[in-house]
């Protein structure tokens, strides 16, 4: 600020001079003001209910002045009650900012006189009822000096604003005031309606019949800087969006109540709810409050958005609200041109010299202060097409919306399609290839399994039940007839009708297969399902199958579990695929990327799956009986679970390839009944598990001998010793009835009669039912 000078040293014949007046009146115009603004005869107030009472407004005349003394006068007519106020009256550029404070292309002084040279919250307004500016451009300098009331009470040189058209601008919120330009100013200056034609600058904006802008852009290529580019070139046009909202709520001082990096978001999706206004939460709330506004404005729109732009819906529900509006469609495809470069490199400059400028200005009142001077951490620009900028639309937004992208068609209502960088064909094509190439790099978000999915895969679950209690009962048989694997390889696998009877006499054609048959049965058609229920419930034709490098994320969707092919003992699934040999391949697109797909049809049923494990099992053992060892698969196994059960998930546990695994020995219980001799009951001796017999007589049960004490029974079995490790296999029986052979006795732990140990149980083998038993 500068020292305020009296006005009798102000040399001046401005009153003095004469010349043509205009031919148009002065006054503020309605088409250079924020879209809640209303003005009529002097009088200007704004929207004061919901968002807006939170939201500056402001507004400039129609006439600068570049030269000369001119003087105007605001006076607050009402405020809103119990709302924050305030007043900025000043000067602005022609198409610079509105929002006094913002920028130095503008100079102010609230209603208390205090220089408006940065943005400063809402509060109080000052006593006075009229603040009036006047700007004086014949002193060395320029200056605008303040008066409250009528006193001057404030004056600011402006060296950097001197000689510029410079329009009267104020910039206020919940307050209704009259603008006088015709008001007489202090001695040897004019008021601003006289101004002479000399010294007069009209404003850029005027009317012209509303036309609506919609900008069809890609993400990163351009869309934010056109919009800007044109309404500096158009400045009759507004923005609406997004990120026109994100801008204004900045420049009323709404600032974020969380770390800044956190409530950024996008230009396209800005966090809006972080600002603490109740009416910002909701992204329908104030994008409805804002297009309303739109569509009672006399102002021409341009709709900055990627996302919303590149959709079909969008752009229908958008311009249904504009019907008597000229609509045009700009599509930015390709390269910019060189007018558009040359005119970024120019505002990047300009912009790195602005910021520069404010720097040193802020360096030089530090110094003035005796506080420490800011740091310098502006850099040299780079060179680029495009001005440097925050993420345009979030990755998952993207990812969510690509199935939705289009080129504009006339057919949504538009009344012009332009193309500024490429033809119609060039956009096309350049559309085509860059979602392809974003597809094979995203995921599909939101994607569940499809209803086709979980019906084949409750089929899956529920066929190898089946199977596994088919290949148990052929285990059973096949432990009498040795000539049961026999028939099971001499089956021509061409004319299996029915993999659970391949012979017509209760064959199975999976008889023999061991566990690695059945993971590779598992795998392949589950690998087979996933390949087919991923286009379906993705569609979207560019989206033919699951990308390789999203194998893990589409796996967890759909089976609910990790894609592990270490499971089948291989690092990665091109490895897989090629344990498994078919049907899954992996097939690469025209976008370079590699996709899941297999050759059979989509309702191919399991059986003819088991048919060619069968096929592929075969072929591995007469490859291995050839010599070639590599033919056999080193599957890794788990730790066997109870009979009957999964070895792992999808995968089934096969049958025992030799007699089952005998029972762990049975521990006598102590009996309450006293013995022969007085003591208690002697324990039973272990006996073989039969079959109940139909027509057996009465089994006699043996019992101990006396010497032989009750063994004492702990957690981990008898002896302490867990009861796996008490499992021993016992040899193949060749008939129903197995001749158990008992194990050598081992100490026990509990003192018999003789001072010695007790002997152990011998093992009990579990045996096949037999059909018609006698007795044992």
């Amino acid at each position: 600020d500068t020292p305020i000078q009296p006005l009798h040293a102000m040399v001046s014949s401005s009153r003095d001079e004469t010349g043509p007046s205009l031919s148009y009146e002065v006054g503020l115009n309605a088409l250079d003001a924020t879209l809640d603004v209303i003005a009529s005869s002097g009088r200007v107030s704004s929207l004061s209910q919901g968002l807006f009472r939170h939201l500056r407004s402001a507004i400039r005349a129609n006439t600068g002045a570049k030269a000369g003394r001119y003087y105007f006068e605001v006076e607050v007519l009402e405020r809103i009650p119990e709302a924050p106020a305030l007043l900025l009256a000043g000067f602005s550029t022609d198409r610079s900012s509105l929002f006094l404070g913002s920028q130095l292309t503008c100079v102010g002084f609230d209603s208390k006189g205090s220089s408006c040279a940065t943005m400063r919250p809402a509060g109080e307004l000052g006593q006075a009822k009229r603040v009036g500016l006047l700007l004086d451009q014949e002193v060395k300098d320029g200056s605008v000096s303040v008066f409250l009331d009528g006193e001057q009470v404030g004056s600011t040189a402006i060296p950097h604003l001197c000689g510029k058209a410079l329009f009267p601008t104020v910039t206020f919120q919940n307050v209704t005031l009259a603008v006088d330009f015709n008001t007489p100013g202090p001695e040897r200056c004019r008021a601003f309606g006289s101004i002479l034609e000399e010294h007069h600058a009209r404003s850029s904006v005027q009317a012209a019949p509303k036309e609506v802008i919609i900008p069809v852009a890609l993400p990163h290529s351009g869309l934010y800087d056109w919009s800007l580019r044109w309404r500096e070139v158009r400045p009759d046009f507004v923005e609406i969006g997004d990120d026109m909202m994100a801008d204004w709520s900045a420049l009323s001082c709404l600032s974020s109540r969380q770390d800044p990096s956190r409530a950024a978001g996008s230009r396209d999706d800005p966090h809006m709810a972080c600002l603490g206004i109740e009416q910002l939460r909701s992204r329908e709330v104030w994008r409805g409050a804002l297009m309303d506004l739109a569509k009672s404005s006399r102002q021409s729109l341009i709709h900055s958005s990627v996302r919303r732009n590149l959709v079909e819906a969008e752009r229908r529900s958008l311009l249904k609200n504009f019907p008597m509006a000229k609509k045009i469609a700009v599509v930015l495809f390709g390269k910019p041109d060189e007018d558009f470069r040359d005119w970024v490199k120019q505002r990047t400059r300009s912009d790195y010299e602005a910021a520069k400028e404010q720097l040193e200005r802020r360096r030089s009142s530090a110094e003035a202060a005796g506080e420490e001077p800011p740091v310098d951490d502006l850099k040299e620009p780079p060179e680029a097409d495009f001005l440097p900028s925050k993420m345009e639309v979030s990755d998952k937004v993207l990812a969510h919306e690509l199935k939705n992208f289009s080129l504009p068609d006339q057919a949504e209502g538009f009344d012009e399609i332009r193309y500024e960088w490429a033809d119609e064909a060039g956009a096309k094509a350049g559309l085509l290839q860059w979602l392809r190439e974003q597809k094979a790099r995203r995921i599909v978000e939101g994607l569940a399994p499809g209803e086709w999915f979980e019906k084949k895969s409750k089929a899956w679950k529920d066929a190898r039940r089946v199977f596994q209690n088919g290949q148990r009962d052929f285990r059973m048989r096949s432990q009498n007839d040795d000539s049961l694997a026999d028939k099971v390889s001499a089956i021509e696998l061409s004319e299996v009708k029915d993999p659970h009877n391949a012979d017509g006499a209760g064959t199975p054609i999976y008889g023999n297969f061991k566990y690695e048959d059945w993971v590779v049965l598992s795998w392949r058609y589950e690998l087979h399902l996933l390949s087919h229920a991923f286009p379906m419930d993705a569609a979207d034709s560019d989206r033919l199958g699951v990308p390789e490098e999203h194998m893990e994320h589409y796996w967890r969707i759909y089976y609910h579990h990790h894609f592990e092919p270490r499971k089948l003992g291989v690092a990665n699934l091109r490895d897989a695929l090629k344990l498994l040999k078919e049907p899954i391949q992996l097939k690469e697109t025209t976008s370079g990327s590699r996709i899941l797909v297999s050759t059979c049809d989509p309702e191919s049923s399991i059986d003819a799956f088991v048919v060619s494990v069968e096929a592929y099992r075969r072929d591995r053992c007469r490859r291995i009986e050839a010599g070639d060892e590599s033919a056999a698969l080193s599957i890794p196994r788990k730790a066997p679970g109870p009979e009957g059960k999964a070895a792992g998930k999808g995968v089934m546990k096969s049958a025992p390839k030799t007699t089952p695994k005998a029972k762990p020995p049975q521990q006598p219980q102590p009996s309450s009944s006293p013995g022969p001799t007085g003591g208690k009951a002697p324990a039973k001796a272990p006996v073989a598990k039969m079959p109940a017999p139909q027509n057996s007589g009465e089994a006699a049960k043996q019992p101990h001998p006396p010497s032989a004490p009750p063994i004492k029974r702990t957690p981990e079995g008898p002896l302490g010793r867990s009861r796996a490790d008490q499992v021993k296999k016992a040899p193949a029986p060749k008939g129903s009835v197995g001749k158990l052979v008992a194990k050598p006795p081992q100490p026990s732990s509990s003192p018999g009669p003789t001072g010695g140990k007790a002997p152990a149980k011998a093992p009990v083998a579990k045996m096949p039912a037999p059909q018609n038993s006698g007795e044992a």
